[in-house]
């Protein structure tokens, strides 16, 4: 009956009614792939039964899959034992069926017996995400895995299954990713790590990858790679001592050296790990961050000359510490000295056992940083056991000054001294260092310096006699080593030297008798023995020192004339100078400190009513107030406002140097600081000038053209905005300076960079006839010089009378009321003639000049060849009648009696020009021939034409005029006015008569004006240097 159904099944469609019945019937009968496809559709369409399960499982793997069947064969394969034939069947239904938790672990050991496949991997692992992991299961799931797309529902089962896998280089990045998309675990982490190990880095995965190996244990297999990882991920706490431990297992990269620092400073330091971060510090940028934590890292690491460097920078940005210093002065010893880690170096010198090995290096330190009381005994120290050096000397002499006395360092710091400079402040310590170290003639001569700025004691004194009886004697140094001898006992020794000193020192009651006494041991001398007859009178005589009085006295001469020149001259060397270490400058001893405080440091005076800048009250009501900049150079005064009453108060100054300054003080902490001007206007006493200005005197400056109607104007809208503020409109300022230097303090409301307060200080120079504002370029006009003007014109009308000459008046060199028979009116005439001319007169001269006057272009040999040092002194026209109207001219009348001839020799001085004037149509006549030999410029400045053809063949060989005055002030010792040198030249040229038969390549042919510029080399300053 089941070989008849069974051959039945094929041929007809199955049914629901009659699928049961070929399912069991398939169930007892072998599978055939003739047969199979059947039983498997109707075991889609029949509950599943544990007796028939593994016979539809058989024909499945017989018969193509299909969607519409996948599901059962599916679920008969749950009820069945699995098996390598049957199984890939399975498989590819599960890979066409939905997953169910139900079925899901039999698909799964099906796929353990089947090869994997990219087309049903997917599917085995949604199984698996369903099923619990097995150790049977979980190497094919994986490679399933590693064949499908990574997603966070499957993630966290196939984690586990890689988990209970033997690793594989195949699936390792996939299990990575997955990794990254499930949550953390012990159990897991280990295998993870070796995955990643494997597998190429990538930002996505390399945080999930560090979390791991912060839980599973160091490897150096996997230590590289979770480095690497590290410098992809954000920084944690949690991970950072684990990443610390694995860089100390990995090789050092300068990629990922950075991360592992910061890694470090969130880590406890460890002597395991310390090296290698010391190492990677050394590859990564400097921060104050993790600074601190690399000094003490390097602290428990060995030091190395590849790393020194950098942590001696990392000690400059971290804060002192007894633990960490002496490891950074061993640091310091293997890297170069810097000025910017030289201090921090010094103070962990200070905190750190004395080495000879590092001693040097402390020293050269020391010499680049500001000494101090604090580390000062310490460098001494450093000094005595290291090299002698020019360099570090110096430093080391101030830090003996700041630290005890010992014997220990004496003679090294004596040694020091004899290579630095003398100072003041460090010679008595040097005195006292020299008494404790042995004596020498290499430093002898500056222990005998040293003792002349020192104050004498009974201490230090015989070792000075004994230095000084090694050194050449000197008369800056004979009076302070005389008084150290009288307070050290006597040596035959050391006699003679301070018998010469005495020679050289003028004689004292006090030191007298040990002199005396030195000079009884000593060969007799006739240098010395004049003031060993001086020093007689000034000691009690006893019985021991008479013979040797009487055998000194036997040696001086009678006292001549020779004798008393020279004993005046000692007299005025009585009192000691002493040259400043900072300008060689001579001053007396007495008054080098204070020399020094004055002209060389910058330090401020405290502001007291004795010393204060001086100041004045500008604006009461507004408490404007003008103060000097400086207590030092000429008295510029700035403005300040200093109220402190009212409903607003303000207190400011305007110089942004002292604003900056008050404000970092503030935000120290120091909230009521002030600047020295602000400190000063608490003692001004005296106002400054107020004056109301009329309407009256700018008109009569416009009526005088000082400037026009527009600037008048101005100037009243100005003075009408002040009155509406009810602030000073200009006020005279008087701090004590220059007579001829005005200072006016101008209201301006508009506020800018040049005007902080609401006020301009406007500068009259009436020496060089300038004005300055800081709101324009020199030689500009604007409305604040107006004002000035303005006031300056009212108070002190002086200043502004135009004269008739630039150096003397206009007087007539023979007086014309004696036998001329002159006229009332001509007198009259020729008093009021004004030179140089003005408007049409002006204008009349010079056209008269350029037609009559001119040059040739080829002048004489007997215009050029004159003797330039015999030119006339006195140069007056040669004209007698108009060539207007042919009147008869007027007397000679003097321009100037200082003009000056410029020759090629030299400067002829006190030359007088003279001019000549027509009474009738006023035409005026100056001296103009160039015939003598010369050039007439401005009657005051006079050319020989000698010298201008001169500096005409230097142009045309491209040499400045200006050199060629610097030449000839050089060779002939005499200053040339080398810019009105070169404006006389260019009228020579105008007044020549040129051919003008060139061309030029910019200008074209026969311009009619030619252009001399500076790009052309011809006229421009530039003095030989």
């Amino acid at each position: 009956m089941c070989k008849v159904v069974k051959q039945m099944v094929p041929l007809s469609p199955p049914s629901s009614d009659t699928a049961p019945k070929p399912v069991q019937c398939a169930s007892l009968s072998p599978p055939s792939s003739d047969t199979a496809p059947k039983p498997v559709q109707c075991a889609y369409l029949s509950p599943p039964s544990s007796d028939t399960a593994p016979k539809p499982v058989q024909c499945a793997s017989l018969s193509p899959p299909s969607s519409d069947t996948a599901p059962k064969p599916v679920q008969c394969a749950s009820l069945s034992p699995p098996s390598s034939d049957t199984a890939p069947k399975p498989v590819q239904c599960a890979s066409l069926s939905p997953p169910s938790s139900d079925t899901a672990p039999k698909p799964v050991q099906c796929a353990s017996l089947s090869p994997p496949s990219s087309d049903t991997a997917p599917k085995p692992v949604q199984c698996a995400s369903l099923s619990p992991p097995s150790s049977d299961t979980a190497p094919k799931l994986v490679q399933c895995a590693s064949l499908s797309p990574p997603s966070s529902d499957t993630a966290a089962k196939m984690v586990q299954c890689a988990s209970l896998s033997p690793l594989s280089s195949d699936t390792a990045a996939k299990m990575v990713q997955c990794a990254s998309l499930s949550p953390l675990s012990s159990d897991t982490a280990p295998k993870m790590v070796q995955c990643a190990s494997l597998s190429p880095l990538s930002s996505d995965t390399a945080p999930k990858m560090v979390q791991c190996a912060s839980l599973s244990p160091l490897s150096s297999d996997t230590a590289p790679k979770m480095v690497q990882c590290a410098s992809l991920s954000p920084l944690s706490s949690d991970t950072a001592p684990k990443m610390v431990q694995c860089a100390s297992l990995s090789p050092l990269s300068s990629d990922t050296a950075a991360k592992m620092v910061q890694c470090a400073s969130l880590s406890p330091p460890s002597s395991d790990t310390a090296a290698k971060m010391v190492q990677c510090a050394s590859l990564s940028p400097l921060s104050s961050d993790t600074a601190p934590k690399m000094v003490q890292c390097a602290s428990l690491s060995p030091p190395s000359s590849d790393t020194a460097a950098k942590m001696v920078q990392c000690a400059s940005l971290s804060p002192l510490s007894s633990d960490t210093a002496p490891k950074m002065v061993q640091c310091a010893s293997l890297s170069p000295p810097s000025s910017d880690i030289a201090a921090k170096m010094v103070q962990c010198a200070s905190l750190s056992p004395l080495s000879s090995d590092t001693a040097p290096k402390m020293v050269q330190c020391a010499s680049l940083s500001p000494p101090s009381s604090d580390i000062a005994a310490k460098m001494v120290q450093c000094a005595s056991l290291s090299p002698l050096s020019s360099d570090t000397a110096p430093k080391m002499v101030q830090c003996a000054s700041l630290s005890p006395l010992s014997s220990d360092t004496a003679p090294k710091m004596v040694q020091c001294a004899s290579l630095s400079p003398l100072s003041s402040d460090t010679a008595p310590k040097m005195v006292q260092c020299a008494s404790l170290s042995p004596l020498s003639s290499d430093t002898a001569p500056k222990m005998v310096q040293c003792a002349s700025l020192s104050p004498p004691s009974s201490d230090t004194a015989p070792k000075m006699v004994q230095c000084a009886s090694l050194s050449p004697p000197s008369s800056d140094t004979a009076a302070k080593m005389v008084q150290c001898a009288s307070l050290s006992p006597l040596s035959s020794d050391t006699a003679s030297k301070p018998v010469q000193c005495a020679s050289l020192s003028p004689p004292s009651s006090d030191t007298a008798p040990k002199p005396v006494q030195c000079a009884s041991l000593s060969p007799p001398s006739s240098d010395t023995a004049p003031k060993m007859v001086q020093s007689v009178s000034f000691p009690a005589q006893s019985d021991d020192t008479a013979p040797q009085v009487t055998k000194t006295v036997s040696f001086a001469p009678l006292c001549d004339a020779t004798d008393k020149t020279r004993l005046k001259y000692v007299r005025r060397k009585q009192g000691q100078r002493l040259c400043c270490p900072h300008c060689n400058l001579c001053v007396l001893k007495k008054n080098l400190k204070k020399h020094i405080q004055r002209a060389h440091l910058n330090i401020e005076p405290d502001i007291t009513a004795q010393s204060h800048l001086q100041s004045q009250c500008i604006d009461p009501k507004n408490a404007v107030f003008a103060v000097a900049k400086s207590s030092k150079g000429p008295c510029i005064p700035i403005h300040v406002i200093k109220k402190t009453w009212g409903i607003s108060h303000k207190v400011t100054c305007e110089l942004d140097v002292c604003n900056s300054v008050m404000d970092f003080k503030r935000r120290s902490g120091m909230r009521s600081c002030q600047c020295t001007h602000l400190k000063s206007v608490d003692y001004c006493r005296s106002d400054a000038g107020n004056v109301v200005l009329h309407e009256e005197a700018l008109r009569e400056m416009v009526q005088h053209k000082w400037f026009s109607e527009e600037r008048k104007r101005q100037c009243l809208n100005a003075q009408k905005k002040a009155e509406e503020q009810n602030v000073c409109f200009a006020s005279y300022v008087t701090l004590g300076g220059p007579s001829y230097m005005h200072y006016v303090s101008v209201f301006e409301p508009k506020v800018s960079f040049y005007n902080r307060l609401g006020r301009i200080m406007v500068v009259y120079n009436a020496k060089n006839n300038t004005w300055h504002c800081p709101c324009t370029r020199p030689r500009r006009s604007c409305i604040h010089k107006a004002v000035c003007k303005w006031y300056l014109f009212q108070t002190n009308r002086k200043m502004f009378q135009r004269v008739k000459s630039t150096e003397v008046e206009l007087t007539c060199k023979t007086p014309v009321s004696t036998g001329n028979g002159l006229s009332d009116s001509e007198k009259d005439y020729t008093e009021n003639i004004l030179y140089p001319p003005k408007n049409e007169d002006l204008k009349k001269m010079v056209q008269y000049i350029f037609t009559k006057k001119t040059i040739p272009s080829s002048l004489p040999i007997s215009a050029t060849n004159l003797d330039e040092k015999e030119f006339p002194k006195v140069l007056v026209p040669d004209e007698m009648h108009c060539s207007s109207c042919s009147e008869p001219l007027s007397d000679p009348l003097l321009i100037s009696n200082k003009a000056k001839i410029v020759t090629t020799v030299g400067i002829i001085e006190g030359v007088e020009t003279y001019c000549k004037t027509c009474p009738v149509c006023g035409l005026a006549y100056r001296y103009q021939e160039w015939s003598t030999g010369v050039h007439n410029y401005d009657d005051h400045i006079i050319l020989s034409l000698k010298f201008c053809l001169m500096l005409r063949s230097f142009l045309q060989s491209h040499t400045a005029v200006e050199r060629v005055c610097k030449a000839l002030s050089i060779s002939n010792g005499v200053v040339y006015p080398s810019k009105t040198v070169l404006c006389a030249y260019l009228h020579f040229e105008a007044l020549t008569d040129h051919n003008y038969q060139f061309s030029c390549l910019k200008c074209g042919f026969h311009p009619s004006v030619v252009i001399m510029d500076a790009h052309r080399k011809a006229a421009f300053s530039m003095p030989v240097k």
